[in-house]
């Protein structure tokens, strides 16, 4: 008897354990959550922001100026063993006008951020960060001039003080982000990374307007603000953007940074919708594509165009229509020099991996896009 009694003890022990262990966990955790919702909508309401979904780790607002996002992000983390999740909060602000630096300053450094990283030669800044921009000069008096706040002397002692609390920070030409590893659930460190991620991208922008005009930013602007007064277009020289009716097209022309590259966007804009359903993208774009559920696959006939892109309908007849011969050639030709292209119901858009500076070249390339923009809208 007392051995059966011992093996079923044993038994009850081995089912009950795991269960408790999960029950326990799940309280953890729903208590975690809990806590979480709590600390984040009062410091939601004391910053006055908006959480969209009560239910949500995510808000967004206006802090000193700055339009700041906090939220929290997920990521899957494999061993050999199991998976399990990681989690982390983190701020994003973008930055009031584009830096325009090809800026890529980021902590932790890693082991494999040598190739291309510019040393300011401060031994500590360079051991934590890794940093890159077009020009190292640049990168140095952007760092290390004199820009006193009250808590340092420069930038490159902001983000020294930043590094201290976060685990990750990463600072490009339209963004600055800062991360802690887990949910934060404490109203003070989430006011803090707030408050930080705010007071960074207003000392960014800041020490931006002190730069003088670079020369090829100086002659760029000379050829866009030409373009669009022989256009009636607006320029907007902090952005770096034309905007305004072009014969009879919404247009819009941004210079913009991606991964240390300069980028070219031009957007037309069609008077009215298509109304065919119709999307239009290059092959190597397939994974984009596969998001078009319930839309038809469309070849119009002309090999090149068809190895060249995907296109998809509602209205597949009418679109083979629009897609003739001369439309299919200037998408082609369009197509040759850009990264990216899309064309939907609404627009037809462009990025070039080049600035685009050549008042005839931009003139050139805005024309040939809104001659196939008015092909196909008939």
């Amino acid at each position: 008897m007392a051995e059966v009694a011992v093996t079923l003890f044993i038994i009850a022990l081995v089912v009950c354990v795991p269960v408790l262990v999960i029950g326990i966990t799940v309280f953890v955790v729903l208590r975690r959550n809990k806590k979480g919702r709590e600390a984040w909508g009062k410091t939601a309401q004391k910053l006055n922001f908006q959480m969209p979904n009560p239910k949500q780790l995510k808000m967004t607002g206006n802090y000193d100026n700055c339009e700041v996002i906090a939220s929290i992000r997920v990521e899957n983390v494999r061993s050999s063993e199991s998976n399990s999740k990681a989690y982390f909060t983190y701020c994003i602000s973008e930055f009031r006008e584009p830096l325009r630096f090809l800026l890529d300053v980021s902590s932790p450094k890693g082991y494999f951020s040598g190739s291309g990283t510019i040393s300011t030669g401060n031994q500590n800044f360079d051991n934590k960060f890794r940093a890159k921009c077009y020009d190292p000069n640049i990168l140095r008096n952007l760092l290390m001039s004199d820009f006193p706040s009250d808590r340092s002397q420069n930038l490159m002692g902001d983000l020294m003080l930043a590094a201290q609390s976060f685990g990750t920070i990463k600072i490009s030409d339209n963004s600055i982000y800062v991360e802690r590893r887990g949910i934060v659930t404490d109203e003070n460190v989430l006011h803090q990374m707030i408050e930080m991620t705010a007071r960074l991208g207003n000392r960014f922008s800041a020490a931006r307007e002190k730069f003088p005009l670079a020369e090829w930013e100086k002659q760029l602007f000379k050829n866009w603000e030409a373009f669009a007064n022989e256009n009636r277009l607006n320029f907007n020289k902090q952005k770096c953007r034309l905007q305004g009716n072009y014969k009879n097209f919404l247009l819009l022309v941004e210079l913009k940074t991606n991964k240390e590259k300069w980028q070219t966007n031009i957007e037309v804009r069609f008077p009215k919708s298509l109304m065919v359903g119709l999307k239009i993208m290059p092959e190597n774009a397939v994974h984009k594509a596969l998001t078009w559920v319930g839309l038809q696959d469309i070849e119009v006939g002309i090999k090149e165009f068809d190895d060249t892109f995907i296109v998809k309908a509602e209205n597949v007849p009418r679109a083979k229509y629009m897609l003739g011969p001369d439309v299919c050639r200037r998408l082609l030709s369009l197509n040759k020099n850009a990264s990216t292209l899309l064309v939907d119901d609404q627009t037809m858009s462009f990025t070039y991996d080049t600035m685009i500076g050549d008042k005839y070249a931009l003139e050139s390339t805005v024309k040939e896009m809104t001659t196939t923009a008015n092909l196909l809208a008939g």
